[in-house]
């Protein structure tokens, strides 16, 4: 465990939402069948587009929620401190209101929130560097370790993790701003149901494996 028990029922809760978000983009499932049914081969795979989306959305949410959670009981000395918190920018405003009004607290939650506002965890080197604010450095090689360790295998398990999670990004990023279509050619990218269940489970196993290594 990498956390004090006090964490514990809290890290629970956001991986229970986590699983809660999954399981409603697993459930588009069902529609996809019924439409697959009546041979509406369009609308499937637009279903499976959403279903991308869905998840890579539930992924940023799940990593925003253990940021900021994990910042503020770093500052209320409840979690050890990285060097990622150390070297924290805050704004001059937000330390005048610190140091003149010292029992009001709630300015460093303002930062917190704001800093992690504009940013998004669903690329590999996001998610690395959040990761690395929550833990420390060598957390997503322990993760990526627990997830593609193979003994037999010449890649490293940190290059396969940040392989599989850029290449689900940059699906994504085509669906939602390109309408799922080549730049170049305008043609629209295939996809079909397998596509979808490898990035449920690598999305899956990923905030499982996090969840774990922080908790157990």
């Amino acid at each position: 465990m990498l956390v004090p028990d006090m964490h514990v029922s809290k890290l629970d809760e956001m991986y229970e939402q986590f699983c809660k978000n999954v399981e409603t983009v697993k459930e588009k499932f069902h529609i996809a069948e019924q439409l697959d049914n009546v041979h509406e081969e369009k609308a499937v795979k637009d279903i499976y587009r959403s279903q991308i989306v869905f998840l890579e959305s539930a992924l940023d949410y799940y990593m925003h929620c253990l940021g900021i959670y994990a910042m503020v009981q770093m500052y209320n000395n409840h979690w050890d401190k990285t060097r990622g918190y150390s070297d924290l920018k805050v704004p001059i405003d937000k330390v005048m209101d610190a140091v003149m009004h010292p029992e009001n607290t709630g300015w460093i939650d303002a930062v917190i929130v704001s800093y992690h506002a504009s940013k998004t965890y669903m690329s590999a080197k996001e998610i690395k560097g959040q990761l690395s604010l929550i833990v420390g450095k060598d957390f997503f090689d322990k993760i990526a370790n627990e997830m593609f360790y193979d003994k037999e295998s010449r890649v490293k398990p940190a290059d396969k993790l940040a392989r599989a999670l850029t290449d689900l990004f940059e699906r994504r990023n085509k669906i939602a701003h390109q309408a799922d279509r080549n730049h170049q050619t305008g043609d629209l990218y295939d996809i079909n149901r397998q596509d979808v269940e490898n990035a449920i489970f690598v999305v899956e196993t990923f905030v499982t494996t996090v969840h774990k290594l922080l908790t157990e």
